[in-house]
């Protein structure tokens, strides 16, 4: 609720709903051959609060079953978690300045006295969309935002040119943010190839090129393969694949032979440590279940990435693992991930623990480094999808993982390499936390410029800004029906004013234009557009029967009984040609107006000098019975 009481003088508390119209139509309709904007979901960003990739399609393909707006609207994601991350949009350029696009935006069309642009930053506020999600409906499968939500949500209003200034200032400020935010996030894939140059270096002997001079007395691997019994030998050995498919640095299918530094050998992984698989004890036996063993599944991996896991999101019982395939392994086993589009995840148990069938895990002997053999497949994360089979569902499989080869360095060195890696990727994620910090400033910071500019703190107030209370009593007496006077639409000289609203008449205006017409020397013509989606069709036939030939001027029946006034005043040369909402407004000729003149019997024209106030000998005001306004601008055809 807001403190109306510290409002600052001039601004008022109101709801959307007196300043909103919700998701409206578009009118006049187009034809269904006219090309549109169509914007799904993913076509607004949820950072820069614009529409990004549109598409452009047939009116008459989208014009049912979604939802419609237009260059001035404000959309704003209804569903989770959309709405929680921030989708909303001012429409702008869409193409013929209209589109269409998913039923999961609430569309928001002002009435004249909030700006575009302000209402886009009411909403956009991390406050208010903590108070939608706090309404959200369960529908099917997600939660949506009420439109009783929306509708019924206050707002602090100022003036509707303090609007403008506080937007524009908000924009300013956030320019600033942006660029900031840019800088930053460029930061992170900097960060990210310095992690993978680690990794190539650490595995392509480079990082411990030095180390290696300091300590020549290291044995070697070979030397250490020729003490060591093979470990491995697995009865499946026959399975493994005979073809060779070379990694990035030090792991391969088959053995690639790439040269190594002096003290490094190509061994196949199985020689020195031993394959285990897992497997998934029953789902419908629920004494399989909810045991004291920890049971390593892929969500388990993503989480654990690169780390030693003691806790597992499940556990199985000893009568599960009984009854299944999956194994007991030893803490300090190295599992990796190979189904699915979840291969390469690396990580170390910390105890005993069983895992599922998407893992393989390598119970290491003395001649590997755990944390060697885990950091390896991290650093060989895209040869491993080479090593995969499968484009839908690509899964590395046992031909190749019983044919994995690694180049080993002495044990010494690997615990080198590891502390070496360690001490990197520490530094990196340390980097990486500080720039994730000042993201999170910056975003804060852009709430509190939100939250400043709706308590009136953003710019100064100018007294003669006009109350906004003034503008909202103008566009409720207007909807109500009860408006004695349109404002200043005419004026009696050729030079004429421009302003921003259209007045749309939807009764009988008798003969109230007929006046009009002749002061400002403009005729108001529709055209088959307009006819359509105004007159109905009977209407429009009726309209065309009366004048048959449109460049002329329509009769004095049709134009008071059936058109809409345009409140568009401008020089005569300006407007030819000009379309506004559906109608043709063109530069009579002298000839136009003396027909028209005759047309007018002395009664008629006696009745309506009765309805206009002349203000001075510039201006008329008419006194209209039923209007309503359509913020629309005057755009030259």
């Amino acid at each position: 609720m807001i403190d109306t009481d510290s409002l600052p003088e001039g601004w008022t508390q109101t709801t959307i709903n007196e300043l909103c119209e919700l998701n409206p139509k578009h009118s006049p309709v187009p034809k269904d051959d006219t090309e549109v904007s169509f914007v799904p979901m993913a076509a607004v960003s949820d950072t820069e609060g614009r529409i990004t990739q549109p598409e452009i399609r047939r009116y008459g393909e989208v014009k049912k079953g979604y939802t419609h707006f237009a260059d001035g609207d404000v959309i704003f994601a209804k569903i989770t978690p959309c709405m929680e991350n921030g989708k909303a949009a001012s429409v702008r350029g869409m193409v013929n300045g209209v589109a269409c696009g998913t039923t999961e935006f609430f569309v928001f069309r002002s009435r004249g006295a909030i700006d575009q642009d302000f209402l886009f930053h009411f909403l956009r506020q991390e406050s208010f969309r903590r108070a939608a999600r706090a309404t959200m409906q369960s529908g099917v499968g997600q939660a949506r935002v009420p439109k009783e939500f929306v509708l019924n949500s206050q707002l602090p209003l100022p003036p509707l040119p303090e609007q403008q200034r506080i937007v524009a200032r908000i924009e300013e400020l956030q320019a600033r943010s942006q660029k900031a935010r840019e800088e930053l996030e460029a930061i992170q894939p900097l960060l990210v190839q310095f992690r993978q140059s680690a990794l190539a270096a650490a595995f392509r002997g480079h990082l411990t090129a030095e180390w290696r001079e300091l300590h020549p007395g290291s044995e070697s691997t070979a030397a250490l393969m020729t003490r060591l019994k093979s470990v491995g030998k697995s009865s499946q050995s026959s399975r493994a694949t005979t073809t060779t498919i070379p990694g990035d640095y030090a792991l391969s299918v088959g053995n690639c032979d790439l040269p190594t530094p002096a003290s490094w050998s190509w061994v196949r992984l199985t020689e020195v440590a031993k394959l285990e698989t897992g497997h998934t004890p029953s789902r419908k036996q629920s004494e399989y279940w909810d045991g004291e063993i920890p049971w390593v599944c892929i969500k388990d991996a993503s989480r654990n990435h690169g780390t030693v896991i003691d806790k597992t999101l499940q556990n199985v019982t000893e009568l599960g693992l009984a009854n299944s395939a999956a194994r007991l392994l030893p803490a300090g086993t190295v599992c990796l991930t190979r189904t699915a589009n979840s291969i390469g995840y690396s990580l170390v148990l910390g105890r005993s623990m069983a895992t599922s069938q998407d893992l393989v895990g390598w119970v290491c002997s003395e001649a590997v480094n755990p944390k060697y053999l885990m950091y390896l497949f991290i650093a060989e994360n895209d040869a491993l999808y080479r090593f995969a089979k499968g484009s839908t569902h690509p899964t590395v499989y046992f031909p190749e993982i019983l044919s994995f080869h690694v180049c080993l360095p002495p044990v010494e060195e690997q615990r080198e390499i590891v502390a070496r890696i360690e001490s990197c990727l520490a530094k990196i994620e340390s980097q990486s936390k500080q720039v994730r910090g000042l993201l999170a400033d910056l975003a804060m910071l852009e709430q509190s410029i939100l939250a400043t500019a709706f308590r009136g703190e953003l710019v100064e107030q100018d007294p003669a800004d006009e109350p906004v209370t003034v503008l909202l009593e103008r566009i409720r007496a207007s909807r109500n029906g009860t408006m004695k006077h349109a404002e200043q639409i005419a004026q009696p000289t050729s030079k004429l004013l421009a302003t921003r609203y259209v007045v749309m008449v939807l009764r009988e205006l008798k003969l109230k234009v007929a006046r009009t017409v002749l002061e400002t020397c403009l005729v108001l013509m529709l055209n088959d557009d307009a006819r359509r989606s105004i007159l109905g069709k009977k209407s429009a036939s009726r309209a065309k029967k009366t004048k048959s030939n449109r460049t002329h001027v329509p009769s004095l029946d049709y134009l008071l009984g059936e058109l809409v006034v345009a409140k568009i005043l401008t020089e005569p040369k300006i407007v030819k040609n000009a379309q506004v909402f559906g109608l043709d407004i063109k530069a009579p000729t002298d000839a136009d107006i003396a027909a028209h003149a005759t047309a007018l019997d002395k009664q008629r024209l006696a009745e309506t000098l009765q309805t206009i106030e002349v203000v001075g000998e510039e201006r008329a005001r008419l006194q209209l019975d039923s209007i309503s306004h359509v913020n629309y601008e005057l755009v030259p055809g």
